[in-house]
């Protein structure tokens, strides 16, 4: 059960293989679609498309779909086994570049068979599909998928629009290029299938994790395309199945619940909001007063010296220096009506434009010899025109009762 459901949530009802191949020196594209009952698929459709571009003019709701790529821009060698799959593919097409080129290798009992095509004529179709809004599960080279159907051909030699191909013991045995080809019936378990549709059906049977015996140079490829459906998947069913759990949840709430609470929770809402005035209220007031001490402790506090300090730092200015901006008691931070007033006591920030360096360095240790200066610190000086130099400074102050 738990089987079906998860296939039900990927795939819905309908599965779909695609084969693009060229049929007489033209490209035709191939399709199989089919229901699945008791684990079998069912009410086969075969169908044939006009173009890559029309491929989502024939498709049901479930946009998915796992593709062979046949055409004349897949080429298909038959060599004999190598150690590794490197080696098969370069005994197949010598010096092949792997980097531009995705392989399929079919193992058979004798040989392997070899597809190569460059990736981006691979990724082209992907895209092209993406744009019609379908989502290929996995893709394949060559005939590589249709060893999955060889234990059912009852002949030895299947005939296939762009190849002949061998069939012995139920395995693919050899490939060869078919010159001469015209449309053969096969029967296969009570299901009559015309030879362009062979590898359409067979990649079919990748839903069902099918293993071909083969390998490549594109399996993280197929993992990210599969992800990516089961992402979109997961994005539309779980937000259908969420919409459809809030309306529940709604209906039950306005049901069985709203008639009984509505007049109470009325009656709450106007207790809560008038408890919540009075305490806004009070809250505000606190505010204020505390702020407005602040405020008359400031100036109380900074008017009996900051004449005296601004004087001094005047007085010992050069002519080389300007001031733009003089704070006393500076703030940390602007004032806000719901955030405590903070200011930086026993501290004056000088800003302005120096002409002179060494003006501005001897005015430095002038003001650092003041008896009423702790510290002054450079928190800025920088080029601001041709000869110009902006700067700021923070002097902090001594404690008056250090004065």
């Amino acid at each position: 059960m738990l089987t079906k459901l998860r296939s039900y949530w990927d795939y819905g009802n309908t599965f779909c293989g695609i084969e693009i191949t060229i049929v007489e020196g033209k490209e035709k594209l191939f399709g199989v679609t089919a229901k699945k009952k008791q684990g079998e698929f069912t009410d086969l459709e075969f169908l044939q498309f006009p173009s890559l571009k029309d491929v989502d003019k024939n498709l049901s709701v479930q946009r998915h779909c796992f593709l062979a790529i046949n055409s004349d821009k897949v080429l298909i060698k038959s060599v004999p086994s190598q150690e590794n799959d490197p080696k098969t593919v370069s005994n197949a097409f010598p010096g092949l570049s792997l980097t531009d080129f995705y392989y399929e290798i079919l193992k058979t009992p004798k040989n392997s068979i070899v597809a190569i095509c460059r990736k981006d004529y691979v990724h082209n179709i992907l895209k092209e599909l993406e744009q019609q809004k379908i989502n290929v599960l996995g893709f394949h080279l060559g005939i590589t998928s249709l060893q999955s159907l060889a234990s059912l051909f009852k002949k030895e030699k299947v005939n296939l629009p762009r190849f002949l191909i061998s069939v012995e013991e139920k395995n693919i045995m050899n490939i060869v290029s078919n010159e001469n080809y015209s449309e053969t019936i096969y029967e296969l378990e009570d299901i009559k299938v015309a030879s362009e549709f062979l590898v359409s059906l067979a990649i079919l049977f990748r839903y069902t994790g099918a293993n071909t015996n083969s390998s490549n140079n594109f399996g993280e490829e197929n993992k990210n395309l599969f992800r990516l459906h089961q992402e979109k998947v997961f994005f539309k069913n779980g937000m259908f199945l969420g919409i459809g759990l809030l309306l529940v949840s709604l209906l039950v709430n306005t049901f069985f619940f709203n008639s009984y609470f509505k007049k109470e929770q009325q009656l709450n809402e106007e207790l809560v909001f008038m408890e919540s005035q009075q305490v806004g209220m009070k809250s505000k007031l606190e505010r204020v007063n505390q702020k407005e001490k602040l405020v008359d402790h400031i100036l109380n506090s900074g008017s009996s010296r900051s004449s005296y300090y601004l004087n001094s730092v005047v007085a010992l200015k050069p002519s080389s220096i300007g001031f733009s901006d003089i704070q006393y008691h500076p703030l940390n931070r602007s004032i806000r009506p719901d955030k405590q007033i903070e200011y930086s006591q026993n501290n004056m920030i000088v800003s302005g434009e120096s002409k002179d360096k060494p003006d501005f360095s001897k005015w430095i240790v002038n003001l650092e010899n003041l008896d009423w200066v702790e510290k002054v610190s450079v928190l800025h000086y920088g080029n601001l025109s041709k000869g110009i130099n902006s700067f700021s400074i923070t002097i902090a102050i001594k404690n008056e009762s250090k004065n």
